[in-house]
């Protein structure tokens, strides 16, 4: 902006002593010009410099790779043009934690609308945020700028591929445990909702009757009482720090192994720990409406550093450790002192993102090499 003015000092410097040495009705004009032109434009921008709006348009989903198109529509409710409406674009990944920006200008007529268009190519899995700020009006000649706090955000989520997976698993169990979800084979002693009924024998606990039930059939009817469970298979992935493509597959990866252990009919816990919100997220999944909700959570996380992970939160809670746990470790940095523990104290077995933390894991574990980046991948078998 300072050169434009200093440009245009120069111009109307040398149009004056044009105009004095030649002195014609042509100088005159072009000095004249030179003056006005510049003036009259200053003074639209001062006119509309408060009706300019600005409206941010967004996908409302996309699968990883997909483009993005983003769309920025100003709007001008002066009768005065804008000759320069400008802002800059955000876009954040918090899952792998890159950002883009761009810069973007139009002009906008008035009482009217125009919109530009920026595309962001192969999309990467995670929570993008797309943010809208420095919004400004600017004249023709680039002399004056005026700002707006005017600022804008929009959510798109990005989610991972589908990728068929093959699951083999040796032996699943249910064990009794504090949940949402309750088993459908045996009965349990959580009074709070009723597995099923059964008629009353001698001896049996006198709480335990449905006297509604009771009532309606003039039999005593014993209500047998619920079992919470947890499932003894876990799904758990470790999204520590490491490189966008790694973090984007570790992702891809677990999403996957819990769609193919649902595909099984192999109802399992989902769990890891969100850097951004240093919660520690589960989710017990029976459904396909489970592994949603899961997922969506799971793409909406952050990466943590190596002060805390997953696994130590796990090994912490206790409550779905043991020999009859069969563990499913999805991690972007396999050589910690947390994978050792759990192999020794579940059935682990280990998917390893990438080849960070290779070098130090003890080589009798059980363990998958993935690659660190997703590719051209037709089939994944997983044997737990």
């Amino acid at each position: 902006m300072r050169r434009n003015r200093i440009l245009l000092a120069v111009i109307l410097l040398a149009l004056v002593l044009l105009e004095l040495y030649v002195n014609n009705v042509f100088t005159l004009i072009l000095l004249l010009t030179g003056i006005f032109l510049p003036a009259a434009s200053v003074l639209f921008s001062v006119f509309s410099r408060n009706s300019l709006s600005a409206e941010l348009m967004v996908p409302a989903g996309l699968r990883r790779g997909d483009t993005a198109e983003i769309k920025t529509v100003f709007h001008n409710s002066s009768f005065f043009p804008v000759a320069a409406a400008s802002g800059e674009l955000t876009i954040h990944n918090t899952l792998t934690d890159t950002e883009l920006t761009k810069s973007i200008r139009c002009p906008v007529s008035g009482r009217g609308s125009d919109e530009v268009q920026v595309f962001v190519e192969e999309t990467e899995t995670g929570q993008m945020y797309i943010t809208l700020d420095n919004l400004s009006t600017r004249d023709l000649f680039g002399l004056v700028r005026f700002p707006s706090d005017h600022r804008l955000r929009r959510v798109v989520l990005v989610e991972p591929d589908h990728i068929l997976t093959e699951v083999n698993v040796s032996e699943v169990r249910e064990t009794e445990g504090e949940s949402d979800k309750f088993s459908i084979l045996e009965p349990g002693r959580d009074v709070s909702e009723t597995f099923d009924v059964r008629p009353y024998v001698p001896g049996d606990d006198v709480r335990a009757v449905h006297w509604k039930l009771s009532a309606k059939t003039d039999d005593l009817v014993i209500r047998r009482f619920v079992k919470p469970i947890n499932y003894s298979v876990v799904l758990l992935v470790e999204l520590e720090n490491a490189t966008p493509s790694a973090l984007e597959a570790c992702v891809c990866y677990a999403a996957n192994f819990s769609r193919g252990l649902l595909d099984t009919g192999i109802m399992h816990t989902f769990a890891w720990l969100d850097g951004g919100t240093d919660e520690y997220c589960s989710f017990n999944v029976s459904s396909y409406e489970d592994l949603d909700a899961a997922v969506f959570r799971l793409v909406c996380s952050a990466p943590h550093g190596e002060e805390d992970s997953s696994a130590k939160r796990f090994l912490m809670g206790g409550e779905q450790i043991g020999k009859n746990t069969t563990l499913l470790f999805v991690t972007t940095h396999a050589g910690t002192p947390e994978a050792d523990e759990l192999a020794v104290r579940c059935r682990t077995r280990i998917a390893a993102v990438g080849k960070r933390g290779l070098e130090n894991a003890d080589p009798a574990l059980q363990m998958d090499k993935l690659p660190g980046r997703i590719g051209k991948v037709g089939t994944m078998t997983l044997n737990i």
